[in-house]
């Protein structure tokens, strides 16, 4: 197999997985987005749309994740209910480091915010200076990466993802027709590379049996 022929093929399976998930996520999402309390999503869930408005939060910007390669890109950040007992105790305190586990384990974590475009401290203290952020909530056994999940959990001892939901800021439901253009560019890319991968094989065969005639 050449090396155009499996990159046409890994491109088209990422295209289908991308839009398997994209479809998955936004299924239980409205364009329409529901507003929501920290407090309620927090202890009730977001119901029937992950799609949300979230008022009345807290953002713990005294600790964040962040995400970076040249330049800062994404940042996750605990997000608590405005005025409970866990606000009160971070704004009072502001805690660095590793003090932040003494006020916020990882296990009342149930919230967390991904910010994407981050490029510095400032744009993490506009985010929490906001009074709504707006975005998608997504379960993070489909959205992130074992090496995501890995290092939230090294930052946040004793996070447990299957009690904590991950806000996307600015994220909005994908719509049937934008799944469906990825699924059938992923096919079809997955189509192209099986014929490129058939063809060259086809001509290795043909390879392998010329016969050369030296009289000829």
């Amino acid at each position: 197999m050449s090396r155009t022929s499996f990159i046409v093929l890994i491109v088209g399976a990422v295209l289908i997985f991308g839009g398997v998930v994209e479809s998955l996520q936004s299924s239980k999402a409205r364009q329409e987005p529901q507003e929501i309390t920290c407090a309620d999503l927090t202890r009730d869930g977001y119901g029937d749309n992950a799609h949300v408005r979230l008022t009345d939060f807290y953002l713990c910007d005294s600790t964040y994740v962040v995400e970076e390669r040249i330049q800062w890109e994404k940042v996750w950040i605990p997000a608590v209910p405005r005025g409970s007992r866990l606000h009160e105790a971070l704004e009072n305190v502001r805690p660095r480091g590793n003090q932040i586990a003494d006020i916020l384990p990882g296990r009342d974590i149930r919230l967390i915010v991904l910010l994407k475009d981050v490029r510095s401290q400032k744009d993490v203290e506009r985010a929490a200076a906001r009074d709504v952020i707006q975005g998608m909530l997504i379960s993070p056994m489909r959205g992130f990466s074992k090496e995501q999940r890995r290092l939230l959990q090294q930052s946040y001892p004793g996070l447990s993802f299957d009690r904590c939901l991950i806000l996307v800021d600015g994220r909005k439901p994908a719509t049937r027709t934008k799944t469906a253009l990825l699924v059938g560019a992923g096919v079809t890319l997955m189509l192209v590379g099986g014929f490129l991968a058939y063809r060259e094989r086809q001509q290795e065969r043909e390879a392998d049996w010329t016969v050369v005639n030296p009289n000829d």
